[in-house]
């Protein structure tokens, strides 16, 4: 394996892990049973919130 697909794999392998990461602080934003109301104070509440990405850094 050269260098280059070396590469290539880790970088596939990090948007892997980063992609479902992504969805899962906004999944519950997306419950059909929530009001308007209840989904913007969730989405206030999220933003507030620190966020630690899936490689440990803020």
């Amino acid at each position: 394996m050269t260098s280059s697909e070396d590469a290539d794999r880790r970088r596939a392998e990090k948007v892997r892990q980063v992609g479902p990461f992504r969805y899962s602080p906004i999944q519950d934003l997306l419950d059909s049973t929530l009001t308007t109301r209840e989904r913007c104070r969730l989405a206030r509440e999220l933003a507030e919130k620190g966020h630690t990405d899936p490689f440990g850094r803020q």
